[in-house]
């Protein structure tokens, strides 16, 4: 939301943010929903008790996600599948959201770095329905793009399944668009592909860091992703030190 002052953030898709807040009924923040049914923005210490007692709740559903995107047309597809537990069953929404990690702005709130932004709601906030039947699976295709505004290092989809009464969420996975790139060759580390991982790799990793390095193809960024977090940072420049030095 814009509040307390101007969200850039909140502005790139006024329209899926007002959705989301007229569907939780926001009306201030900070305001959190776990599982969509437990708001305890009201009393922040409560949260991680929240989280804690949530977490040990076993999901009613289980995921199977693949998929794939291409270098050139920033254009990707996911077929998800949704196994529904137990006696679990009936109408629900199934949603996809394009998140961006990394972003700094200082707010009036004091905080400059955002992370799991939403610049997304795939096909729409109103996500796709699909219908559960206890113990089988529903398989649905998702396409989506990338905007160019979205750094593709930093951009994850975020799936998760909710009951559109009672607004419970029945689980929630997420991949990077990294690791869903098609048909790449390199491994891990051998990022500027000449068959074997050495310095160049190196100098081309912290490039990318650094932001000198605009040319990277899609592959060679999965492949800068050593510890496949959907980051590119330090911790892949010691990973990637240790495989050259052995």
């Amino acid at each position: 939301m814009s509040w307390p002052g101007t969200d850039p953030y909140y502005n790139y898709n006024t329209t899926e943010a007002n959705a989301r807040q007229n569907f939780y009924g926001v009306s201030w923040v900070p305001w959190g929903e776990i599982d969509g049914i437990n708001n305890a923005a009201s009393a922040n210490p409560n949260w991680g008790n929240t989280i804690l007692t949530r977490s040990n709740i076993f999901p009613a559903i289980e995921f199977g996600v693949t998929g794939y995107f291409e270098e050139g047309s920033r254009e990707g597809s996911l077929s998800i599948g949704v196994t529904a537990l137990g006696t679990t069953s009936g109408n629900k929404d199934l949603q996809v959201i394009l998140v961006e990690n990394n972003l700094y702005y200082m707010g009036t709130n004091g905080y400059p770095d955002h992370h799991n932004v939403m610049r997304d709601m795939i096909p729409n906030a109103n996500g796709t329905p699909i219908v559960l039947t206890g113990r089988s699976t529903t398989t649905t295709n998702i396409d989506f793009v990338v905007p160019i505004e979205v750094l593709i290092e930093n951009a994850r989809l975020v799936i998760f399944v909710q009951d559109p009464s009672t607004k419970a969420i029945l689980n929630a996975t997420g991949v990077s668009v990294l690791s869903i790139v098609a048909d790449c060759d390199n491994v891990a580390g051998d990022i500027i592909d000449f068959g074997a991982i050495n310095v160049q790799d190196l100098v081309k990793l912290v490039a990318i860091i650094m932001g000198t390095d605009t040319g990277s193809e899609y592959c060679q960024l999965a492949a800068a992703d050593l510890n496949e977090d959907g980051n590119i940072n330090i911790q892949d420049v010691v990973m990637l030190v240790e495989m050259i030095i052995g």
